[in-house]
């Protein structure tokens, strides 16, 4: 708008200038050398206008003559450019859409037409890459990487293809030169960081957090978790070697992460180990408000070495105290008190947790106090069986793997802090025995330690009977079977639990799996007396159903197995069988014949 307002005053100007001169055209004398001139002024003014345009024409056209080669080749590098950056934008967009042929082409042709473009060799080293010339690929970040315009990004492509063929020292000096050229990039950091906890270099880790929460990388509450990790990494190591050391460093790592359980764990037990009693039990009790473990009730019970058993009992009672509604606090309680003998107070601690669905350590410990107060081999089996099948305890699991203790990294992915204190997945999820197996051996294990050698122990006026034990063998997709063999055998003898590991257990021939399987004509169990064995049972001895079947397919078979099940005598306060009723079929009497029959069938 003022633009056009300029012109038309410009316009308007001009026309009354020409028109002052046309009412006053005056008169112009020129005086040349031998000839006089006299033309009016308006008219002389006239003629210098036509001259200035007649000049600037002919200057112009000289101009443009003599000026065309380097306007001709300005025009072609012109179009050579956008030819080039067409072609770079194409190959960027091939590569994207993982077209290897045409990332190539396009990747030359924008070569050819700028060649001084740095993005041509990214384009050249991603269609190398996509190719799978992972070598040319390398040659091309190396090149980016000594033009400063390009070097982080060669950095990141030598690093990443250094993370591709496992060279793990070479991507970790990548990532420190980017780091050092420019610190406020995430990735160089983040990658340094991750690598420096996976190669256990606590320190370096340590100064690359810094620098990650100098730049704002990450957050405080996440600084001060993984610098706690760092350092109870640290004491962890040198622990025994370093005791001062360790102590400090587990103090920092408490004191920025109260809830860490291994920090308090370490540091109590330093303190344990130095005679300094009151400040173990001040650390493990603030990480007990916060997190109630097992490791800290265990630290706070032994934190004055020589306590008997009733003492460690007291000092459980004052921890609990601070934390009494979970249920590790019940536990906690109730193995201090069968440590003390106190049975009754750990059947009244236990009380809440097994009425409903207990764990497999409330079981455990049930059995434990059946076997101390009792001494009712019975009940304790029963506790025992229910803790094969019973819901699982936390436990430390990194990367969906349950590990006996705490590490700072995971062993699996080397992530820094992966360890959780966690329910693990419910057996059926997994849909194998192998944590099965390993869980009825640690309680057989247990109850070996506690609870069974007072099993066989009775009153001098009772008669001792040594029978045979019971053996069970614990295969694939056996396990609820020899549980509820387990819990079914209601009289007085021992039963051993061989636990095998899958691993070990080797597929059985055809022959075998044939002789092992039961005969077509077993009959009811019921009919068979105490202590004989199961093939008694049969209407046709072995021998005679190997002679049936060689007869029938002509060809010589190998000797029948007798199924090996023996049934144990009863012990002296057992009913016996009478007072079982057989056509009940909620009895473990019946659902063990049935199953017999099930297989049979």
């Amino acid at each position: 708008m003022i633009r056009a307002l300029f012109y038309i005053l410009l316009v308007a100007g001009l026309a009354l200038l020409f028109s002052w001169f046309a009412e006053n055209p005056g008169q112009l004398t020129i005086d040349w050398p031998g000839y006089q001139v006299d033309i009016s002024l308006f008219r002389f003014a006239v003629a210098i206008l036509i001259f200035a345009g007649i000049a600037y024409f002919i200057i112009t056209l000289l101009t443009r003559i003599f000026g065309s080669p380097r306007r001709l080749r300005r025009f072609m590098n012109r179009r050579r450019e956008t030819k080039g950056y067409a072609a770079l934008r194409r190959g960027i967009f091939a590569v994207g859409a993982g077209d290897e042929t045409t990332a190539a082409r396009y990747a030359v042709e924008a070569r050819r037409a700028l060649r001084d473009e740095p993005l041509t060799m990214l384009l050249d080293a991603q269609a190398a890459q996509l190719s799978g010339d992972h070598r040319a690929a390398q040659r091309l970040f190396e090149a980016m990487s000594e033009n400063p315009e390009t070097r982080l990004l060669g950095l990141r492509g030598l690093f990443l293809e250094a993370s591709r063929e496992k060279q793990m020292v070479a991507a970790e000096q990548y990532a420190a030169r980017a780091m050092q050229l420019n610190p406020s990039l995430q990735w160089p950091v983040n990658a340094l960081f991750d690598m420096q906890c996976r190669n256990r270099n606590w320190q370096g880790a340590l100064e690359t957090l810094a620098i990650a929460r100098t730049h704002r990388h990450i957050s405080r509450q996440l600084h001060d978790r993984r610098k706690a990790v760092l350092l109870t990494a640290q004491a962890y190591d040198i622990e025994d070697g370093e005791a001062g050391k360790a102590l400090d460093l587990a103090q920092e790592a408490h004191r920025l992460e109260p809830n860490l359980v291994p920090a308090a764990v370490i540091a109590g037990r330093i303190y344990s180990s130095q005679g300094n009693t009151g400040k173990a039990a001040r650390v493990l009790a603030k990480t007990w408000q916060y997190n109630a473990h097992p490791d800290l009730a265990i630290g706070y019970a032994y934190a004055r070495p020589g306590d008997s058993p009733r003492d460690r009992l007291d000092s459980i009672k004052s921890l609990i105290v601070l934390n009494q509604d979970e249920a590790e606090a019940r536990i906690a309680l109730a193995s201090a008190a069968v440590d003390a003998q106190d049975w009754e107070e750990a059947r009244e601690a236990l009380k809440p947790l097994h009425e409903n669905l207990p764990t497999a350590r409330v079981c455990a410990l049930m059995a434990r106090i059946e076997g101390g107060q009792h001494r009712d081999a019975g009940r304790v089996r029963e506790w025992l069986a229910r803790a094969v099948r019973a819901p699982r305890d936390p436990v430390w699991m990194a990367d969906g793997v349950i590990f006996s203790d705490w590490q700072p990294t995971s062993p699996i992915s080397g992530t820094l802090d992966a360890f959780e204190w966690r329910v693990p997945p419910d057996r059926s999820e997994r849909g194998d025995g192998k944590d099965m197996v390993d869980e009825f051996a640690a309680l057989s294990r247990d109850m070996e330690n506690a609870a069974l050698p007072n099993v066989g122990e009775r009153d001098e006026a009772d008669e001792i009977v040594e029978e045979e034990p019971l053996t069970i063998t614990i295969a694939p997709n056996q396990e609820e079977k020899a549980a509820a063999a387990v819990s079914d055998e209601k009289d007085g003898s021992k039963a051993v639990v061989v636990v095998t590991d899958i691993e070990t257990i080797q597929p059985a021939s055809e022959t075998e799996a044939k002789a092992a399987e039961p005969d077509a004509n077993f009959e009811d169990v019921a009919d068979v007396e105490d202590g004989e064995s199961v093939a008694a049972a049969q209407t046709e001895s072995p021998e005679e159903a190997v002679e049936e079947a060689t007869a029938a397919t002509g060809q010589p078979q190998p000797p029948r197995k007798e199924p090996k099940i023996f049934v144990p005598g009863r012990a002296p306060d057992d009913p016996g069988p009478g007072s079982i009723d057989y056509d009940d079929d909620s009895t473990p009497y019946t659902r063990y014949r049935d199953s017999l029959k099930t297989q049979t069938s």
